[in-house]
């Protein structure tokens, strides 16, 4: 899944959840929405910045921005 953030912050693939939670303050990040993809389920965490509460949801369907555009006319 891709990652979303400032431009001011470099992003890749050796970053940790850590790195984000310590650029939020400095950026003025106030949330992160993040999304995990298991075997069983996806789900859905929104945590406020820097120190919570953390929220937590089971995504039960959704639906892809592909998905959306054969429906619009």
């Amino acid at each position: 899944m891709a990652v979303v953030f400032s431009g001011l912050f470099q992003v890749n693939k050796k970053n940790t959840l850590k790195d984000f939670v310590a650029m939020a303050g400095p950026l003025n990040v106030s949330h992160l929405l993040m999304f995990t993809k298991s075997e069983k389920s996806v789900n859905l965490r929104i945590a406020r910045m820097p120190r919570g509460p953390t929220l937590h949801f089971q995504v039960n369907s959704y639906s892809t921005i592909s998905d959306l555009s054969h429906h619009v006319s």
